[in-house]
């Protein structure tokens, strides 16, 4: 019988590799965009796989999957995200999350991570008595990483060329709304939207096969949250000069 499994992701392009990766598994995926959509979900379902990333509109996944982390029986938590502190990620896997995901990620991590996941759950193991390497992280952290090789479809993608066609397709159907969202909240000065909305630009740019872009993402993630009005408004043109060609 496949398992309920919650994947709390506001990044459309995201939320559709977990799909494309995942579809034959025995995993039943409710895709939720917000921590209100997600409490409103857990209020009427109880899943029993958990993948969450940290960075929501609504606020920091924190909160919720340490409430999630202390039920009786918990639901089996990865954390799927990017640019997260050593510290954060070592409180995670103390509190109870099984396994951290550093953003972008392969499809064979991914499905090696829910085959784990399965595994655990389908034997009715429990956070107790699970072993030290089964709670662990993917990588270091991504600003550790060296840059991304050129080829996205090796890298990402398991050589699945037709996996990669029908993710990337997906995925240059949502760039046109991220950059009006962005450009919009760079007039207004919404830098939270700004930071949230580079911090996806930076995955998907990375698995797109666009490293430089991606770092430039990066850097605009950072300037946003640190406040830098002066050069985020230079380098988000840039950023917007480089992807436009993509949407075309």
């Amino acid at each position: 019988m496949p398992l309920h499994a919650l994947l709390l992701e506001d990044d459309p392009g995201i939320q559709s590799f977990v799909t494309l990766a995942l579809e034959d598994m025995p995993v039943v995926l409710h895709c939720c965009a917000s921590l209100q959509a997600a409490r409103a979900l857990l209020r009427e379902r109880k899943p029993s796989l958990v993948l969450a990333d940290m960075h929501l509109p609504d606020g920091n996944g924190l909160e919720l999957l340490t409430q999630l982390c202390q039920h009786n029986q918990p639901p089996y938590c990865i954390v799927f995200s990017g640019d997260i502190a050593p510290a954060l990620e070592r409180q995670l896997l103390q509190q109870g999350v099984r396994r951290v995901l550093h953003k972008p990620v392969s499809v064979a991590t991914l499905r090696d991570s829910v085959h784990t996941a399965l595994a655990s759950l389908n034997h009715g193991a429990t956070l107790a008595s699970d072993t030290d390497s089964d709670m662990a992280s993917d990588t270091a952290p991504a600003s550790a990483a060296p840059p991304p090789p050129p080829d996205p479809v090796a890298t990402y993608f398991g050589g699945n060329h037709s996996l990669y066609a029908a993710w990337r397709s997906a995925c240059l159907a949502q760039l046109p709304a991220d950059l009006a969202a962005a450009q919009a909240a760079l007039a207004s000065g919404d830098s939270a939207t700004l930071r949230r909305l580079a911090h996806n630009l930076k995955s998907a740019l990375a698995m797109l096969g666009q490293p430089q872009s991606a770092e430039l993402a990066r850097q605009l993630e950072q300037q946003a949250e640190e406040g830098h009005s002066t050069s985020l408004r230079t380098d988000w043109q840039r950023l917007r000069q480089q992807v436009l060609p993509l949407c075309s």
